[in-house]
């Protein structure tokens, strides 16, 4: 796996990738796509915000697995890595916050699903093409 360094962190090709895919989803879809602002906007912000919790319980979840050792290092939680059971809580968490999200929505549960599903179809699709076009030419 292909690794740069910038000062004390080490980017990977998977986390630029993610973020490149992240700024031509947000792009692609402000612009091309003709849905109503209101419901797009909601979305975006709630992907938004269900990202920032799949982050906070992936890197969090050692705070309650290895207790003790977070209290004797708290550097743990920054370095240590949660696995894929750390993974899978995450998504978890995360999909029970869209659902709760969008079941309190003015909009239809369909119609907000429907842009939901484009929005990380995007994401993936442009995280994919950009890992797949690094790996072939590199």
């Amino acid at each position: 796996m292909k690794a740069w360094m910038i000062g004390p962190f080490l980017i990977t090709v998977n986390q630029l990738s993610l973020a490149i895919a992240f700024v031509i989803t947000y792009f692609l879809l402000k612009t091309l796509f003709k849905v109503d602002g209101k419901i797009k906007d909601e979305v975006s912000s709630s992907l938004v915000t269900g990202l920032i919790i799949f982050l906070l319980c992936y890197k969090g979840l050692p705070l309650i697995t290895r207790f003790t050792d977070v209290i004797k290092d708290p550097l743990i939680i920054v370095y240590s890595n949660s696995g894929l059971k750390g993974l899978f809580f995450a998504l978890v968490i995360m999909v029970i916050y869209l659902f709760i999200k969008a079941y309190h929505s003015h909009f239809s549960m369909i119609q907000w699903m429907r842009i939901a599903f484009v929005y990380l179809f995007t994401y993936f699709l442009s995280f994919w093409m950009i890992r797949t076009l690094y790996f072939l030419f590199y």
